[in-house]
């Protein structure tokens, strides 16, 4: 592998690190319900099954991290209705999950825990995506390709349908303009309702790893090729 390496991994903000990597916690931690589940039980599960997937859709870059093949040839959506949209969900989850509330008692120990990671994150993740000084002025969502590519190359090595793997790296790449322009958009928001970002992000966090990701797509990615 190239010297190229330079993993930025979780996407987004600092803020978001730790409901991330307890996501990677609950994906891990399967069923552990003993004989066939009661109504509550069945309810957390699909409640559950149905966030995992709606969180790697928005953040695939997760799902490439953790292995899991269907998310890695997409970027996933950062347009303004794509993010009003996920919020909406987020807000859905915090009300689903306060409902089954009264019956925690009905859910196993393990469930219990990744009842309280879910809704954690789930209201983590809406006030993060809500701060208009917050997600919409952070630079850390422009190189998500650039980290979301150099895992599926580092899971290239050794694998036995790099052809696949490659089909989904052009897609994935072919991606990035649109992604761009989508975080452009937030930012040229954020900046017109007076959210300036810091100076210090922009020299180290936007300059610096811009200059980074436009050699790796140039020059280090082909070469890998």
């Amino acid at each position: 592998m190239g010297p190229w390496l330079r993993i930025r991994y979780p996407p987004y903000n600092q803020n978001m690190n730790g409901p991330i990597v307890l996501l990677t916690v609950v994906l891990a931690s399967g069923s552990h319900a003993a004989g066939a589940p009661g109504i509550a039980q069945a309810e957390f599960a699909r409640l559950k099954n149905d966030f995992f997937n709606r969180e790697l859709a928005f953040i695939p870059g997760i799902g490439s991290e953790i292995g899991v093949k269907t998310c890695d040839a997409t970027l996933g959506d950062l347009s303004r209705a794509g993010v009003r949209d996920h919020v909406a969900y987020l807000d859905s989850v915090e009300k689903n999950l306060t409902t089954l509330q009264s019956e925690l008692n009905l859910l196993d120990p393990q469930d219990r825990i990744d009842y309280a990671i879910m809704l954690r994150m789930a209201r983590s993740e809406r006030r993060f995506l809500n701060s208009p000084g917050d997600f919409t002025t952070t630079f850390d969502e422009y190189f998500d390709p650039y980290t979301m590519i150099q895992v599926q190359l580092l899971n290239l090595s050794g694998a036995s349908d790099a052809a696949s793997g490659w089909r989904d790296i052009a897609t994935r790449t072919g991606e990035v303009p649109a992604f761009l322009a989508q975080k452009q958009e937030a930012l040229r928001r954020a900046l017109a309702g007076g959210h300036v970002p810091d100076k210090r992000m922009i020299e180290q966090g936007g300059i610096e790893v811009a200059r980074e990701a436009e050699k790796f797509f140039a020059t280090d990615m082909v070469g890998e090729a």
